[in-house]
């Protein structure tokens, strides 16, 4: 198969953590062909979506060592038709280059993309996880699947939402932020929070001028430290992790300081996987990240979710083998 990744500078990848370097090096020892893509290198030619393509070279005997793979490959940069792929991971980091989706978008019907580009387009902010929330609902008398969430750019409107909470701490955050980035835990409580909170607002709505929308969310306390990542394949859960915030932090996220530990599935939060499954799968979200607290949904990450190396060492696990043998078997069936 041909097989293109979106993503993020081959350079930035630290082969030691990357789930995305795990797919890439899965697909290479499995003599796939397989291409580096950057969205700033895609364009529209004589109306047929191109790119500059960075294909993966391995020279030596393939190495299970991620550091010695990583280090004995190379990148070969050639100009091709995005159509020549079977299959295209969108692996790139939020927020989306949308421009880059509407090019893809004439390649729908004839590429397997994980995950499907209106699947992106639905989950690829924070607001996805409340399209679970009404029906959950109705089916479990009136529990609440994802925590109480406000969305708004409306800054008297985001002032009326904490001065009405009813409890002490509620989460701030932008709809597009990824790896823990912007969010803060607002404390009520704190006599600097009510002095502060109209230059945070001002400033996450206002910033790079955008008029950004932000997310205000009720605060679950969980009864372990920490959240939990959860990796779904094809609707189910493949691994998962529990993801520990540093001392000086109350993000769990790794590039916030965050550590991880093991982490076994509770019945609630098989329930929540196999409720929100279906949807994911009818949406075209094959590969996701979920994140969970306290039995909740709190996101749904579907551009580039980590987590594969750490749910491998603590499970004896090679969870990348599980994704690309689902590909290979999606490809297959289409194929026939």
């Amino acid at each position: 198969m041909n097989i293109g990744f979106i993503m993020y500078d081959w350079k930035d990848i630290d082969p030691e953590l990357d789930s995305s370097f795990r797919l890439v090096h899965e697909c290479v020892i499995r003599n796939h062909k397989v291409s580096i893509i950057y969205s700033s290198e895609m364009f529209i030619q004589k109306n047929k979506v191109c790119s500059y393509c960075h294909i993966v070279n391995h020279k030596d005997v393939y190495s299970s060592d991620m550091n010695e793979f990583y280090e004995h490959t190379t990148l070969t940069k050639e100009f091709q038709p995005m159509g020549v792929h079977d299959v295209i991971f969108l692996r790139d980091n939020p927020p989306l280059d949308f421009p880059m989706l509407n090019f893809l978008d004439s390649l729908n019907d004839s590429i397997l993309f994980i995950n499907s580009l209106s699947g992106i387009r639905k989950a690829n902010n924070k607001i996805y996880p409340a399209s679970f929330n009404s029906l959950f609902n109705s089916k479990h008398n009136n529990n609440k699947l994802v925590p109480t969430t406000s969305i708004s750019r409306n800054k008297e409107y985001l002032k009326q939402v904490i001065n009405e909470y009813e409890g002490d701490k509620l989460i701030l955050k932008p709809i597009d932020g990824f790896g823990g980035t912007g969010i803060i835990l607002l404390d009520k409580s704190s006599k600097s929070c009510s002095k502060n909170i109209n230059s945070l607002l001002d400033f996450y709505i206002d910033y790079s001028g955008k008029n950004n929308y932000i997310l205000l969310q009720e605060y679950i306390e969980p009864e372990l430290k920490g959240d939990i990542r959860i990796i779904m394949l094809n609707g189910k859960p493949l691994g998962s992790i529990r993801r520990i915030p540093a001392d000086d932090d109350h993000r769990s996220n790794y590039h916030a300081g965050g550590r991880f530990l093991p982490h076994k599935l509770s019945t609630i939060e098989l329930e929540l996987c196999s409720f929100i499954g279906p949807q994911l799968v009818k949406d075209g979200l094959y590969l996701v990240g979920i994140d969970v607290m306290g039995g909740k949904l709190i996101e749904v990450n579907p551009c580039s979710p980590g987590g594969i190396k750490e749910i491998n060492e603590f499970n004896d696990s090679q969870i990348q083998i599980d994704i690309i043998n689902f590909v290979e078997r999606k490809i297959n069936s289409l194929i026939k």
